[in-house]
């Protein structure tokens, strides 16, 4: 699932996903992909961290705290804050992995890696 608020950065993601063979649901804030992640098993979330309603961080924090098969689903912040502190807050938080915006394929494909080798 991508977790995103803007649409031309959905778009982008969505191109670059489907270059992978890769399909996506498109949660657009962060309460959204908490209640997507309720209803439906995700293999990883791209969540960004700046969104209204609900930033990234309290999205996966609350992710976290659901039952254990959901809480496992790695999330991946999306962002295009690429300061060491909030790297650091990511993985604090429980996200396994931090990309930058724009969203590259290679930058999709080394995340991909770290999450699948985790797993």
């Amino acid at each position: 699932m991508l977790v995103e608020d803007n649409p031309t950065n959905v778009k982008i993601a969505q191109k670059v996903l489907s270059k992978l063979g890769l399909t996506i649901d498109v949660a657009y804030d962060g309460l959204q992909a908490v209640q997507k992640v309720q209803e439906t098993d995700f293999e990883l979330i791209l969540m960004d961290l700046q969104m209204p309603i609900m930033g990234g961080l309290e999205a996966t924090a609350q992710i976290k705290k659901l039952s254990a098969q959901k809480a496992a689903i790695p999330v991946v912040a999306l962002t295009a804050n690429a300061m060491g502190q909030s790297q650091q807050d990511c993985l604090d938080i429980g996200m396994v992995d931090f990309i930058t915006k724009p969203l590259r394929l290679q930058s999709l494909v080394d995340a991909l890696d770290v999450v699948f080798q985790q797993g």
